[in-house]
């Protein structure tokens, strides 16, 4: 948490004007346990103005911009599979972000199909509800939020082969 009063004692056009300004930030990565394999990451920002990053924490500001992420994540990974659930909100209406309420992930690497021969099966799929929430204060005033469901997948099967103990070849259909 960081908080300040700010005050306008060394500007030019002094008016005596003081203003709040503050950041809240929490950061917390949780493993489930042993045998799980699944753990969860969120950070949550709450900013008291656009600029407060750029006016107290300008390294920061350099190295990961001016908009600061809210989400939580859940990722388990296995031999077979690995899947994440990720819920990303925004907090501070002066940022565009693209929420993401849910998105869901699943991805299977390379499987072996026959005991025989080397055919393998790939995939990854994932469904996401995304709502484009606008700067409502100064830019995009009055702009409605934009919706869209995208569903996407991607299949492949492969057949891994060596020809001449030095050449390998890998035809896939995908």
């Amino acid at each position: 948490f960081y908080y300040t009063r700010e005050n306008d004692i060394l500007a030019y056009d002094r008016t005596g004007e003081t203003k709040s300004r503050y950041r809240w930030q929490v950061r917390h990565r949780w493993d489930m346990g042993e045998g799980t394999d699944t753990f969860v990451t969120m950070e949550f920002n709450k900013l008291s103005d656009r600029n407060v990053i750029k006016d107290y924490f300008y390294n920061e500001f350099e190295e990961l911009g001016d908009t600061p992420d809210n989400y939580i994540s859940f990722v388990t990974q296995k031999s077979d599979y690995s899947a994440e659930f990720l819920m990303r909100k925004r907090f501070d209406n002066f940022y565009n972000v693209v929420e993401r309420l849910p998105e869901y992930k699943i991805d299977i690497p390379n499987y072996r199909l026959l005991r025989d021969l080397p055919v393998y099966y790939k995939a990854n799929a994932s469904a996401s509800y995304l709502n484009n929430t606008f700067d409502n204060t100064t830019i995009y005033p009055g702009q409605k939020d934009l919706n869209a469901v995208r569903v996407d997948a991607y299949n492949q099967i492969s057949y891994a082969a060596r020809l001449f103990k030095a050449l390998s070849v890998i035809p896939y259909a995908g």
